[in-house]
């Protein structure tokens, strides 16, 4: 397809049109078929289903007189056989449409209701059709199973006055009340005609249809040929101007003008040839400014050629002085860099003199804690020593008030022996006289000798008192006289205390004065760390402006080599330009193009 011609590929397109048409008529025709068989067979199914309603509703007519006389049976007005005869006399009396009747038959076959012939009262259980079919045993059967929906069947029956028989379509329903089976039927041959006639109507309306679709689509094929030579005719005599002028163009020849007939044209091939048109004004001014600036760019290049060799030589003279500077710079970072070490060292040794000074304030600062704790420490000494002193002199009063005690309590441990002497003397006169009173006086005797006994363990109580109280005054002399030692040794250690606090005090003092000292020495290499670092950062501010200025006189020298090779390269640039400007001259000598 690429490689075809518009004419040939309007020429397939139009076959194409053709053939879509002819698809589609074919298409109309095949579907209006198709819509016909559907209609004739939906205008059957509706013409079956209204005759199905039609005798159902007989049948259920048929079922509403029964209803009504076995409502009356129930109620007791009549009995049972009286309801089912006039029910039959009722339903024999039915019709509907040219012949349709209803007729009745028991559960065994025996009929009940026929037209009134002579039919009725016999059993047609065996009765068959022409095709042998047992119709009436079907009809009982199929109504007894199907007691709510009812039953519907065909049969072949010849009509009145006819020997052929004809189809005919039965509804039949049970009455279990009366055990029967009511139905009805009547020919369907008419379903067929009435359908046929409407088929023949469709199909005669689907042929005049099919010929519209079939003369139409022939119009249409004649019109698309029509406007498809008037269209080819139309694209393929400007695509040939087209042509023919690009390759004129193509060959370099660009001053031609289009033809004027394509400046009144307003279509696509109208406003193609006139951009066509202004690109070739275009292009033809381009290659005349081209033709100019290659002689300008050859005369440039020749000049540009001669200054970047005089550009050449002045950058080789800038390296060597950016060369010079750059180790200049080097030398003055290193000796800078020698200077910043040396502070450097200095700014260690006032740090580790600063280390040094503050280890000794802190132990300073330890030793005057220290000596504060011991004076505090004396001052608590010397508290309690008073309070020792204090508490001594108050045990040697109650020492000696113990010994006055001690001596008042021998002096009644005295009156105490005296005292039991008498009572032991008592006893023994009480003794004797109750022994003169003979009977009467035993009770008085063993009263007696209770207090004897009495008298005797008082006199060894108050012995023992009295050894316990010498052993206590003795005791309470020893005492006093610890006592009164202590408080001479403790007014000795009072003076040794005092004069071991006077020596604290004098410590403290000079601890003192010691930090002072340290913090006069720690202020002063503080002031000298201070100076240190200040001429520390100066010197590596210069350091850095010294390595700086080198590095910058370095990549300045690395730039001039650069400009030195991009001069090299202008150069022979400007020599390549010469010889491009030269072609290009040559070039352009072929375009032929016209005045603006």
């Amino acid at each position: 397809m690429k490689n075809l011609k518009v004419r040939t590929k309007l020429s397939i397109l139009l076959a194409v049109v053709v053939i879509a048409m002819i698809g589609l008529s074919g298409m109309a025709i095949i579907g209006m078929s198709q819509i016909q068989s559907t209609s004739v067979e939906i205008i059957k199914d509706s013409i079956s289903q209204d005759y199905d309603d039609q005798i159902r509703n007989e049948v259920e007519t048929a079922f509403s007189i029964c209803d009504t006389y076995y409502g009356l049976y129930q109620a007791g007005a009549m009995t049972l056989d009286e309801a089912k005869e006039y029910s039959a006399t009722v339903i024999r009396g039915i019709s509907y449409g040219e012949a349709g009747y209803l007729w009745v038959d028991t559960y065994d076959g025996v009929n009940v209701v026929l037209l009134g012939n002579d039919t009725e009262g016999t059993n047609r259980l065996g009765s068959k059709d022409s095709q042998g079919f047992a119709m009436v045993a079907d009809f009982i059967e199929g109504a007894k199973k199907n007691v709510n929906e009812g039953y519907f069947n065909e049969y072949y029956f010849p009509k009145a006055g006819e020997t052929e028989p004809s189809p005919k379509r039965a509804y039949t329903k049970a009455y279990p009340n009366f055990e029967w089976v009511i139905g009805t039927g009547n020919y369907i041959d008419y379903i067929e005609s009435t359908t046929a006639e409407h088929e023949g109507v469709l199909s005669s309306k689907a042929t005049n249809i099919s010929a519209i679709s079939i003369g139409t689509g022939i119009v249409l094929i004649i019109i698309s040929v029509i406007l498809t030579v008037m269209l080819t005719r139309s694209i393929v005599g400007p695509l040939k101007d087209t042509s023919v002028w690009l390759d004129e163009m193509g060959s370099g020849d660009f001053s031609r003008h289009i033809d004027p007939k394509y400046n009144e044209l307003h279509d696509d091939f109208g406003n193609l040839m006139q951009q066509l048109e202004k690109m070739r004004h275009s292009v033809s001014k381009l290659l005349k400014g081209a033709k100019s600036d290659s002689i300008s760019v050859h005369n440039s290049s020749i000049e540009l050629a001669h200054g970047a060799a005089q550009t050449k030589d002045n950058s080789a003279n800038i390296t060597i002085a950016v060369g010079e500077i750059a180790d200049g710079a080097t030398n003055q970072a290193d000796s800078v860099q020698d200077g910043v070490n040396a502070i450097q060292e200095i700014l260690q040794n006032v740090e580790t003199l600063n280390s040094e000074v503050d280890a000794a304030d802190e132990k300073a600062n330890a030793m005057a804690e220290s000596s504060d704790n011991m004076k505090a420490n004396f001052e608590k000494l010397k508290v309690a020593m008073t309070q020792s002193a204090d508490s001594l002199a108050d045990v040697s009063e109650k020492v000696k008030a113990m010994g006055d005690s001690v001596e008042e309590v021998q002096n009644a441990v005295a009156a105490i022996n005296e005292i039991s002497s008498r009572t032991n003397l008592l006893s023994l006169n009480a003794s004797i006289e109750a022994a003169r009173a003979g009977e009467a006086g035993k009770g008085f005797a063993v009263v007696a000798t209770e207090i004897q006994d009495l008298s005797v363990q008082s006199s060894q109580s108050a012995q023992r008192i009295g050894e316990i109280m010498k052993g206590l005054s003795d005791s309470s002399e020893s005492a006093v006289r610890t006592v009164n030692q202590l408080n001479d040794a403790v007014g000795g250690q009072q003076q040794i205390s005092d004069e071991t606090a006077e020596a604290v005090r004098d410590v403290i003092s000079m601890i003192a004065d010691v930090r002072e000292n340290f913090n006069k020495a720690k202020d002063a290499a503080e002031i000298t760390r201070t100076k240190c670092v200040d001429l520390n950062d100066t010197m590596s501010s210069l350091s850095a402006i010294s390595e700086e200025n080198a590095a910058s006189a370095q990549e300045t020298s690395a730039s001039m080599q650069e400009v030195n090779n991009t001069v090299e390269n202008i150069s022979d640039l400007s020599a390549t330009l010469e010889n491009i400007s030269t072609e290009l001259t040559e070039l352009l000598e072929v375009f032929h193009v016209s005045d603006l």
